[in-house]
C-alpha cells in the first residue's frame, strides 16, 4: 500500500485536485499562487492559505516573534506574485501543551507585525493542541479582473526577470548546519538576517499588476530553479538563463564552504523574490515602474519555444534541474535538499 511518504507532496495535491469538483468559470487555475472568487462588477476576492510546521519550516535560532512574522510574510508573498493587496489575516494554531506563555506572546506579536507590515489586520482564527507548533495562515484580499497575471501566459522571446538576488537564505541555512566553516561574524549576521527576516515584494507585485507589465509571474519560496520550471511547465515555454543574480556575501560563503555558488542561487528557496516574464517592448517601462517604488528588476534570461530550463554559462549550456523541497519525501532523493534547507 502506498503511503504519503511514498507519494510526496505534489502527488498528494494531485490526488485531492482530481477528487475536487472544479468551480465553473474558474479565473485562476488550481495550483496557482492564489485562488479568487468572482464578486461581480469586475471585483474579485482573493484567498490564500499556507501552513508553517515548526519541525520542518523553522531553522535553529529563529525567535518565536520571527516565526510568527514569517508565517504571515510567506503567505503575503503569494499575494505579491498576483498583485493582490492583503486586507485580512486569519490564523489557526496548533500549540504544544508545554509551550510557554512568554513564547505565545512573542508568537502573537510576530503574527501581528507580519500583517501590519503589509497593511493587513489579523481578524481572528482558531486554536487547538498539537504535538508540534503549527501555524496555518489564511489571507484575504481584493483585486479586479484583468489585474491578475497567471503562471501560464508567458510568450516566446519574453524577458525573464527577478526582483532581487538569490542565495543568501541557502547560505544562511548552511551557516547553521555546518559549523566547521568559519566565517566572519558580520558575514554570518548578514546571511542569517536574510533567513530569519524575509521580505515579501508586495509593492513591486502591486505595481506590476496594476500596470499589466508581466506575462507570467510566481514567487520564489521554493527556490529559483523550481519557480522557473513551474513557469515553464504552466506556460509550455522554454527558459534560457544567462545570469544568476547573487551578492558578494554569498560568493564569499560559497568560496569558504566549497559549495557550488550555482547551487546556493538556484536551489535554496525562501527568498520570496518574484520571478516573471516581461514582453520586451514593456521592459524599460517595467524597470522604471519598479524603481519608482524602491525596488529593482534584474534581467536573467529569455523564453523560447523549445521546452526546458537551461543555463547558458560561457560557451556551455546546461540543464537546470527541477529540484526543490517536497514535503513527505525523506529518502535519498531529498538528501541534498535536506542538507540545504534543514527540512
Amino acid at each position: 500500500m502506498l503511503r504519503a511518504k511514498d507519494l510526496g507532496e505534489w502527488k498528494i495535491i494531485d490526488i485531492f485536485h482530481k477528487n475536487f469538483e472544479e468551480a465553473p468559470d474558474l479565473l485562476v487555475p488550481f495550483g496557482d499562487d492564489v485562488s479568487v472568487v468572482d464578486l461581480g462588477k469586475d471585483a474579485l476576492a482573493a484567498i490564500k492559505t499556507d501552513m508553517l510546521v515548526a519541525s520542518t519550516d523553522v531553522p535553529p535560532g529563529m525567535t518565536d516573534w520571527q516565526v510568527g512574522r514569517k508565517a504571515v510574510v510567506g503567505t503575503i508573498s503569494d499575494f505579491a506574485a498576483k498583485g493582490v493587496e492583503p486586507k485580512a489575516v486569519l490564523v489557526s494554531l496548533g500549540i504544544p501543551a508545554e509551550y510557554s506563555k512568554i513564547s505565545l506572546e512573542a508568537l502573537a506579536k510576530g503574527v501581528n507585525a507580519g500583517a501590519r507590515e503589509y497593511g493587513a489586520f489579523v481578524l481572528g482564527g482558531d486554536t487547538n493542541e498539537s504535538r508540534d507548533l503549527v501555524i496555518a495562515v489564511m489571507l484575504l484580499g481584493a483585486t479586479r479582473k484583468g489585474q491578475i497575471t497567471l503562471r501560464s501566459t508567458a510568450k516566446p522571446n519574453d524577458i525573464v526577470a527577478v526582483t532581487g538576488p538569490f542565495g543568501k537564505t541557502a547560505a544562511g541555512l548552511q551557516c547553521l548546519v555546518d559549523k566547521t566553516v568559519r566565517i566572519r561574524r558580520k558575514l554570518e549576521a548578514e546571511l542569517l538576517e536574510a533567513l530569519y527576516m524575509p521580505k515579501a515584494r508586495l509593492n513591486e507585485g502591486l505595481t506590476l499588476s496594476k500596470r499589466g507589465l508581466t506575462t507570467s509571474i510566481i514567487d520564489s519560496s521554493d527556490g529559483l530553479a523550481w519557480s522557473l520550471h513551474e513557469l515553464s511547465k504552466s506556460s509550455r515555454k522554454g527558459f534560457i538563463v544567462d545570469k544568476l543574480p547573487t551578492t558578494e556575501s554569498v560568493k564569499e560563503y560559497a568560496k569558504m564552504s566549497n559549495i557550488k555558488l550555482e547551487d546556493l542561487i538556484l536551489y535554496g528557496g525562501e527568498e520570496y523574490e518574484l520571478v516573471m516574464t516581461v514582453n520586451q517592448e514593456k521592459w524599460e517601462e517595467a524597470k522604471e515602474a519598479i524603481e519608482q517604488v524602491g525596488g529593482k528588476l534584474i534581467r536573467i534570461g529569455r523564453t523560447t519555444r523549445e521546452r526546458g530550463v537551461r543555463y547558458k554559462r560561457g560557451h556551455d549550456t546546461i540543464l537546470i534541474e527541477s529540484r526543490g523541497w517536497e514535503h513527505f519525501k525523506s529518502g535519498d532523493q531529498n538528501k541534498e535538499t535536506l542538507a540545504r534547507r534543514f527540512r
